[in-house]
């Protein structure tokens, strides 16, 4: 927790309400968007109960098992889901009018709200349960589907800055400090009753401790699940054993059920409208976060599907749910997903002054004074030099070679040439300006970068957005199957081990 966390925290404890903690929202709140909670029986991977539907619906769709333990009825649920789901977003071979790269808008950004991070796994959980088929199977029947777009759900959700998956609870974390530890804001009803409840501190604690115990997590309150739900399915089993009608009890357990996960609905549209009647405005940085998102989309899920629907029938790789199987695969997931957080961050900067406050006392970024402006282009060419007073920080990562924008610029981009110490105050720092070299930037002024009216002025430079040169390198990655090491990078095991291998092995197994 930094410094300027708790003074937020402590802000929120002197009103007794949660604050906000940056100038604007980092999230994109669709109009209309999907929303899904999960309950399961204890011991269970997958569904007992689910709750789905559009913010707007008339009444979400709620859809119980008799049994969480019978796979055939559980999977029954998980299609009718799933046929759903595929259908809002837009999935190949699941409507009219797929998302493809020549249609992409972000205004039909796709996105899925779920009450707390236990909800996020579920997916991965659906995934494994039916991603595997059996060799001549259709791999584009609905359940097949819906494990594939699971899976792609929950890997994205590990992304910084995406905007398809919203786990409700963080994003009231991410949008608010509240006066209580983060562990309690966890719970969607904490979070949520921070909002709802009045009076001084130490009565509203004890009130939104109440409401904390409603839990919202897939996994059922075990006295519920003792008293209420076990009795039940004992009962349902006696009955089916006896050849008896089972309608009644199946009733009584969706009935149960429904309550659970009617909770956890109106929970999440809780959040939801408290983060919609917040008064502050998207950042601007926002819809490039939602593009990028929507790019992935396309070519990560899309053009998978599009493979599956194709009646040529050659094999289509789809990721598996345990691991890429390949080192060059995980190497090139984990620049993608380096240069997602350092977009998210260059992305937002130039828009929230809160969040600048933040990256300047993390010694991110840094706040420097013009004191002198010069060309050393040759010629016609013209290439711009600052120097600049900066102040040393507690906190300071400013090194030569770092890339910066000037804020409110975050096309904008300066080298950091020289750094040298003045006195024990200050640092004399020689920037370069990459771009632009000719046009206006704006700021306390709007000038060239080479006008001397700079001269004086304070400015501040954060981190410039060296996301596409990442992502490069996720490419890169595959193009060195070709390079030296490529036989230990890109290789793979042979179909059949050479007779001197198996002797080798031999004569180290008998020393």
């Amino acid at each position: 927790m930094s410094t300027r966390d708790i003074v937020r925290q402590l802000e929120a404890a002197k009103i007794s309400q949660p604050v906000p903690r940056y100038s604007t929202l980092h999230v994109r709140l669709v109009d209309n968007p999907f929303m899904v909670a999960f309950v399961r029986m204890a011991g269970e991977s997958r569904p007992w109960g689910i709750v789905y539907g559009r913010l707007n619906d008339a009444a979400p769709r709620v859809l119980t098992a008799g049994d969480g333990r019978n796979r055939e009825a559980v999977a029954e649920i998980c299609e009718e889901f799933g046929v759903a789901l595929c259908q809002y977003f837009r999935a190949e071979g699941h409507t009219f009018n797929p998302i493809t790269k020549d249609n992409l808008d972000t205004k039909d950004l796709p996105q899925i709200w779920v009450p707390g991070e236990r909800h996020v796994e579920m997916f991965h959980h659906l995934e494994y349960a039916y991603w595997r088929v059996r060799k001549g199977d259709d791999r584009t029947q609905p359940l097949t589907v819906l494990a594939r777009l699971s899976g792609w759900i929950f890997r994205e959700s590990g992304r910084t800055g995406q905007q398809q998956i919203i786990d409700a609870a963080r994003a009231l974390r991410d949008a608010y400090a509240f006066p209580a530890d983060t562990l309690s804001l966890g719970n969607l009803t904490t979070a949520v009753a921070w909002f709802k409840e009045d009076g001084v501190l130490p009565e509203k604690r004890i009130r939104v401790r109440t409401a904390g115990e409603q839990r919202v997590s897939p996994t059922l309150d075990p006295g519920l699940d003792k008293d209420v739900l076990s009795p039940l399915v004992e009962q349902r089993a006696d009955l089916l054993k006896a050849g008896k009608s089972l309608t009644l009890v199946e009733q009584k357990i969706h009935d149960a059920l429904g309550r659970e996960l009617m909770a956890r609905w109106n929970s999440m549209v809780d959040a939801y409208r408290i983060l919609a009647n917040d008064t502050r405005a998207e950042n601007i940085g926002v819809e490039k976060l939602v593009k990028s998102t929507m790019d992935k989309y396309v070519v990560e899920f899309q053009r998978v599907e599009r493979g599956m629907l194709d009646s040529s029938g050659d094999p289509v790789f789809t990721p598996h749910p345990e691991t890429d199987f390949h080192g060059s695969a995980a190497a090139a997931g984990y620049f993608r997903m380096q240069a997602a957080d350092v977009a998210y961050t260059a992305s937002l900067v130039h828009d929230d002054a809160e969040l600048c406050a933040e990256a300047l006392a993390s010694g991110h970024a840094f706040m420097a004074e013009v004191t002198d402006v010069w060309n050393t282009g040759v010629g016609r060419v013209t290439i711009p030099n600052w120097q600049v007073k900066v102040p040393i920080g507690e906190i300071s990562r400013l090194r030569e070679g770092e890339d910066y924008s000037l804020v409110g610029n975050p096309k904008s981009k300066v080298s950091v040439r020289e750094v040298e110490v003045v006195d024990e105050e200050h640092w004399s720092v020689h920037i370069e300006w990459e771009s632009p070299k000719v046009r206006d930037v704006s700021g306390p002024i709007s000038a060239k970068p080479l006008d001397s009216s700079w001269i004086g002025h304070r400015l501040i430079f954060v981190p410039c957005d060296t996301s596409a040169l990442t992502a490069k390198q996720a490419q890169a990655v595959w193009d060195a199957k070709d390079g030296v090491g490529a036989w230990l990078t890109h290789g793979r095991a042979p179909v059949q081990v050479e007779e001197n291998v198996i002797d080798d092995i031999t004569q180290l197994q008998d020393n």
